[in-house]
């Protein structure tokens, strides 16, 4: 992972502001949540994604990202997540990691993968 300032925001959310600039020309945020989900409940989202298909067991908990891209104008885009399937809103359901530390780090160094080359 690339240098960041880290800010914690809440019990389970951190803000990582990259000191480069990223690949369109501005600085790179991404804000990261720690989701514990109640799967006691059928409707939670891990019940769900295992039951659609979408992933083969239920999570206990995963990290959720939300990663701010600016251009050398200052707009933002919403580009450079993994979670994402590229060029759309869909989970790209193969970055819905637990949430540990070992993932947070494979997260953040994909983001800045994806964000610096």
């Amino acid at each position: 992972m690339k240098q960041a300032t880290i800010e914690k925001l809440c019990e389970t959310g951190t803000r990582y502001t990259f000191a480069d600039k990223c690949s369109i020309g501005g600085e790179l945020i991404v804000d990261v949540s720690e989701s514990i989900p109640n799967n006691a409940n059928a409707s939670s989202l891990p019940n769900l994604w295992k039951r659609n298909g979408f992933m083969d067991r239920v999570l206990d908990s995963f990290w959720s990202l939300t990663v701010f891209a600016f251009d050398a104008d200052g707009n933002c885009y919403g580009m450079f997540n993994p979670q994402h399937e590229i060029g759309t809103n869909k989970l790209d359901f193969a970055w819905m990691l637990e949430a540990t530390p070992e993932n947070l780090t494979k997260l953040l160094d994909k983001v800045c993968e994806l964000a610096y080359a």
